[in-house]
């Protein structure tokens, strides 16, 4: 991720070939974690060992773009936020991203409504377009 906002990213399309099923980057991020966490037994008959996969720079790289996802809202989410989010992105979820992206620009709306965000312009769907 990091790299790719340095690179550019701006909107939910730019950061899609993160989940996306056709990409790389979900199997890559599945596999540093299962080698970082377990010893395993790899086809060229070598044992990987977890100290040697996730070394120190790594693991920061991963704390440091854990830290800004989880630090970017500071307080915590009102039964409120939770109930707006199943309201709004419950039925699109598993759905086409065009649904997707019209739950989350319906939700950021909900949010404004109840004065749990800003008025004015809705940044989600500025950045879901």
């Amino acid at each position: 991720m990091p790299e790719l906002i340095k690179s550019g990213a701006r909107t939910l399309d730019d950061l899609y070939v993160l989940v996306d099923k056709e990409s790389e980057h979900p199997y890559l991020l599945d596999r540093v974690k299962q080698l970082g966490f377990y010893t395993d037994y790899l086809g060229d008959a070598r044992l990987s060992i977890p100290v040697e996969i996730a070394d120190e720079s790594l693991a920061r790289r991963i704390v440091t773009t854990a830290d800004v996802l989880v630090n970017a809202r500071t307080s915590a989410y009102t039964t409120k936020e939770v109930d707006l989010w199943i309201e709004n992105l419950g039925p699109a979820w598993g759905q086409d991203m065009p649904s997707i992206k019209e739950g989350i620009v319906r939700f950021y709306e909900a949010m404004q409504a109840h004065g749990l965000e800003p008025a004015g312009p809705n940044e989600m769907e500025l950045f879901v377009t």
